[in-house]
């Protein structure tokens, strides 16, 4: 796999992280992250990037609840989509029970958004087992593969990954995902129990973008 370019400029990906040969496809990393809190925790607005920074908060914990996130981002060139695309997600599990495993199932889906209708391209789901001792955190990443069907966006529509969870099936947990584009370990999780992240918090999305050579 080869650095690629695209052929006309003020594109608003202007180069590709690698090309695959076989797919005829530029893969192009988003790193999700927050920007603007206005609330002290909270995370602003959620968005996606193709340059590192250092998000606002972080992290977005759902307690003892599902949770349910998108970040966005808005093409400034018509764009084509299409292939393989790989989600990596970092998770924290609270335990304030027994020790033992917690078993949330995460959810990644691809979205279309036009500023007025929101279209469901693909989604994939991974169960997550994370062990953690009595009163204790623990975190794990997991990774999830889809294929996104062909899918152009014109200038100025969005292109949004939406990332999901079940609460834990064992009980007594509280789950936390972190979105930092850096990838810090000192972020915070939002956690009753606290908690340090222990692998990297940058939630990454490998985008297929269809190109013309």
């Amino acid at each position: 796999m080869i650095p690629v370019k695209f052929r006309k400029g003020g594109a608003a990906i202007s180069t590709y992280d690698f090309y695959d040969l076989a797919s005829g496809t530029g893969i192009k990393v988003f790193y999700a992250g927050d920007v603007n809190c206005t609330v002290q925790d909270v995370p602003g607005t959620r968005t996606l990037s193709t340059e590192k920074f250092y998000s606002a908060i972080g992290y977005s914990d759902s307690a003892s609840a599902a949770g349910d996130y998108d970040f966005d981002v808005e093409f400034e060139r018509p764009t084509t989509i299409k292939g393989d695309c790989i989600v990596n997600i970092p998770v924290m599990a609270y335990n304030s029970g027994g020790a033992g495993y917690k078993s949330p199932t995460f959810t990644a889906g691809i979205k279309h958004w036009d500023g007025t209708t929101e279209t469901h391209l693909i989604s994939g789901a991974a169960l997550v087992s994370i062990y953690a001792t009595a009163g204790g955190t623990a975190d794990r990443i997991t990774a999830i593969k889809v294929n996104i069907p062909k899918t152009h966006f014109k200038k100025g529509e969005t292109l949004r990954l939406n990332v999901e969870h079940t609460t834990a099936p064992e009980g007594a947990a509280e789950l936390a995902i972190a979105h930092d584009p850096i990838g810090r370990l000192t972020i915070g999780t939002g956690l009753a129990g606290g908690g340090t992240w222990t692998n990297t918090t940058a939630l990454t999305m490998q985008v297929p973008l269809v190109v013309d050579i």
